[in-house]
């Protein structure tokens, strides 16, 4: 989910000014794919305990073939 915020600011005469500059965006862009990865490892380590319940096998091969989730 994607949110931008521009904020715009009108001065007399009718010209428009962006509150928020650009690296500021740009800041918010890096933001997003920071916490984009960080869901990406939460997926990876909850798919792994999911294997881990799930597993019938005996717990070193429960480990061993899990493992290779989070590679």
């Amino acid at each position: 989910m994607k949110f931008f915020f521009v904020m715009n600011l009108l001065l007399p005469g009718g010209i428009m000014h962006n509150l928020i500059s650009f690296n500021q965006l740009a800041e918010w862009k890096h933001f997003e794919k920071t916490l984009d990865d960080c869901n990406d490892d939460l997926d990876l380590i909850n798919d792994y305990y999911n294997c881990l319940i799930e597993c019938d096998d005996d717990q070193v091969t429960c480990k061993r073939i899990c493992r290779r989730i989070l590679q």
